[in-house]
């Protein structure tokens, strides 16, 4: 039933993608590039329909162009004449024959099409009924009267389709198609494999779907195939569809002697039943074996000096069993908790693995190893105990971060890291490693009682900008520095400015040229030069490293006062520099 609900959903997104007011989506398709199909559904039935035309422009010129030689009206009996939706005569006969095994099979029945009118227009769940049904089995789309097969187009050209109900003048939706263009639906699946379960003995097959390809197509599923000599047998009734995951599963269920090879196919197939290359499979008895060999666990020791790598684990497996097996995952159990997957599937030749999860210093902890066969079983292996008490470091501080601030003018660095895990029992406080401004070293910061919380304040003294470093260190509860955090860097910005010196100036050609010197300030911006107390120059245009000012054309017989302003990136400014008063004659 998902997949009815899948499909569902694809016929109401469709729908809501029309224009305001329209109730019907066109689609069109070609497997060949000649021969188009064409499909459309309803999401409502108005009161007043009684039929569809399809009409179709070339190279969109012209005016519409019937295709069906009378209005399609739905409806489904024996004698309904097909040659109206579908033109080639052997096709004709083929639904005709189809048609009367459903009816034998009692899988459906004859539907006048004044009670097929009254049913769309009295029952809600009619239209998605149809849907359903003609979703599924373009055939049924041709034999209930909502779908139409176009064979006349010709090489060289394109084609709008449109659909006209009885009740509009225009359509209500189209589509487009060009000669040529085939239904995308090759290279959609990857990954084909294949499983076994033993009770009951069926064939599993798995494949994934490329989900940005299958966007692309108007799927309904795959079809799956099994090769019997030269000639392919269908297995699935209905495409094998994943409604909610790209992740496919079919079991063969047919009688299949568990020593042979079989080959298998599995080809995309479009709700217009379209069908793709084949992808194919061949199921090797040679790789699931019929008995299942257990990892056995050996000696469990420390990993590293003191534990530092975790735990080192190894243990032995039939190599000649490789070929049967996926991988080994090995579970931990720090008791009395239950043993937990600690490892993705390690390979299949692999022997031993240094476990680094975490365990509670001086307890009881429990390994074993399973080995995952391709046929899906999970054979678990023997137990081994192990008292675990390493030399106890507390947790290393992560993610320590740090930012400056600024609070009833004093500067600060405001220091962060995680918090403690609530599994850490053995953290006390943290040491704070700081650089010193002068040697660019990093030093213990003694002076700082042990910090019991994930932050710190650290005031800041120097008025100048200046680079700090900084790294935390956990203290055990024993009293052990454990490893150092990363380190974090932090910039803090000038806090104060000097102002600058005008010297000297000289005038010329009733032009004044200011020169100065200042300090080098890390975050200088540049500076601002008043020319009577009106700003003629900003540190845009004297930006850092510019020590110098020339002024306009002045006027002579007038006296001019000019002062300089520092600014940095922050923007703090410095006082104004002592006036120059400048005399020009």
């Amino acid at each position: 039933m998902k997949r009815f609900y899948f499909l569902l959903a694809t016929m109401i997104l469709w729908l809501g993608a029309t224009a305001q007011n329209i109730n019907a989506k066109l689609i069109c398709e070609s497997g060949d590039g000649k021969t188009v199909k064409l499909l459309w559904f309803l999401q409502s039935w108005d009161n007043n329909l009684q039929s569809f035309d399809i009409k179709r422009k070339m190279n969109g010129k012209g005016k519409w162009e019937m295709l069906n030689k009378t209005p399609i009206v739905p409806a489904l009996g024996l004698n309904k004449n097909l040659e109206n939706v579908e033109p080639d005569v052997a096709e004709q006969q083929r639904l005709k024959e189809k048609l009367q095994t459903l009816i034998a099979d009692k899988k459906t029945k004859e539907i006048s099409a004044d009670v097929y009118a009254d049913k769309l227009k009295t029952d809600p769940k009619a239209i998605q009924g149809v849907a359903f049904t003609i979703a599924l089995d373009y055939d049924l789309a041709l034999l209930n009267g909502f779908g139409v097969v176009d064979r006349s187009a010709e090489d060289g050209n394109s084609y709008e389709y449109g659909l006209f109900l009885s009740t509009s003048k225009e359509p209500v939706s189209t589509c487009s198609w060009k000669y040529g263009a085939k239904a995308n639906l090759d290279e959609v699946a990857t990954n084909f494999s294949s499983d076994i379960m033993i009770k009951p003995f069926n064939i599993l097959l798995k494949w994934n779907a490329n989900a940005e390809k299958l966007k692309t197509t108007q799927a309904a599923g795959f079809n799956v195939y099994k090769k019997n000599g030269i000639e392919w047998t269908k297995l699935n009734a209905t495409p094998v569809n994943a409604p909610a995951t790209i992740d496919y599963v079919f079991a063969d269920k047919t009688a299949v002697n568990r020593n042979n090879a079989v080959t298998y196919a599995i080809a995309l197939v479009s709700i217009f039943g379209n069908e793709g290359n084949k992808t194919e499979h061949i199921y090797d008895p040679s790789l699931h074996p019929e008995e299942h060999k257990a990892a056995e666990l050996g000696e469990i020791k420390s990993a590293g000096e003191n534990f530092k790598d975790g735990f080192a684990i190894s243990w032995t497996f039939p190599q000649e069993y490789e070929k049967y097996i996926k991988g080994f995952v090995i579970e931990k159990n720090n008791m009395p908790e239950g043993y937990k997957e600690v490892t993705a599937v390690l390979p299949a030749n692999a022997r031993s693995y240094s476990e680094k999860t975490f365990s509670p210093p001086a307890s009881y902890v429990s390994f074993r190893v399973y080995a995952l066969y391709n046929d899906a079983a999970k054979i678990k292996g023997n137990e081994q105990l192990f008292y675990y008490l390493p030399v106890i470091y507390a947790p290393q501080p992560k993610n320590v971060a740090g930012k400056w601030v600024k609070e009833n003018g004093k500067t600060y660095i405001d220091l962060t890291w995680d918090k403690q895990a609530k599994n850490d029992t053995l953290t006390d406080g943290f040491q704070l490693y700081a650089s010193n401004r002068f040697d660019n070293k990093m030093y213990w910061e003694n002076s700082v009682p042990l910090i019991e919380q994930s932050t710190y304040r650290y005031e800041v003294f120097n008025n100048n900008a200046t680079q700090y470093k900084f790294i935390i260190a956990a203290v055990s509860k024993y009293k052990a520095v454990g490893a150092f955090s990363d380190t974090v860097v932090v910039q803090t910005p000038t806090a104060s400015l000097p102002k600058p010196v005008i010297y000297p100036y000289t005038v010329d050609s009733a032009k004044v040229t200011l020169n100065w010197t200042y300090p080098d300030v890390a975050d200088l911006k540049g500076f601002r030069v008043y020319q009577n107390g009106n700003l003629v120059a900003s540190e845009f245009q004297l930006q850092k490293g510019i020590n110098k000012f020339l002024s306009p054309q002045l006027q002579i017989g007038a006296t001019y006062k000019f002062a300089i302003r520092a600014v940095t990136e922050g923007g703090v400014e410095s006082d104004l520099s002592i006036q120059r008063e400048v005399f020009i004659q």
